[in-house]
């Protein structure tokens, strides 16, 4: 005989009603993502900046380096920048500075644009009637590619 396991009693789960006025969508979910986009952007600019001119500053020392015979551990000094550079450039491609700064930058200007549409009543905002659902809904669309860009890039990048 078999013991069956007690049953739970489930409650029903309430449906939850989730209102953002004009305003707090505005600046709960837009402005902040606006913000997140920039500040993403602006950080993947200043990593690619930064890898970018370490690995022109290595490179330049190796040909320097080279023609200094008369510097004691030169060939190991010589082979360890190029290690350096082939990491730092290896760690720069798999990080993808450059198509993230781009990509994030991109996507800040689109939700930046739809404010200012939004905000100046130009079109397609130009109705009052049923503006804010439509900038609402442009803004989700705009998230929602930039998503499923990522989603298929990992996925990608996992196979």
């Amino acid at each position: 005989m078999t013991k069956t396991p007690p049953t739970e009693k489930v409650e029903p789960v309430k449906e939850q009603k989730y209102m953002l006025s004009e305003a707090d969508y505005i600046k709960q979910r837009l402005d902040d993502q606006i913000k997140w986009y920039s500040k993403k952007s602006s950080n993947n600019k200043k990593q690619f900046y930064t890898v970018n001119i370490l690995v022109i500053t290595l490179s330049a020392f190796i040909p320097f380096l080279s023609g200094l015979k008369s510097l004691p551990l030169n060939a190991e000094l010589t082979g360890f920048l190029g290690i350096v550079i082939a990491v730092v450039t290896g760690l720069s491609s798999l990080m993808k500075y450059q198509e993230n700064w781009i990509t994030y930058r991109k996507t800040g200007e689109e939700l930046n644009h739809e404010k200012y549409m939004y905000v100046t009543k130009s079109e397609p905002y130009h109705e009052d009637e049923n503006r804010f659902n439509l900038l609402v809904q442009r803004v989700e669309e705009i998230l929602e590619n930039e998503h499923k860009e990522w989603t298929s890039y990992v996925n990608k990048k996992g196979k």
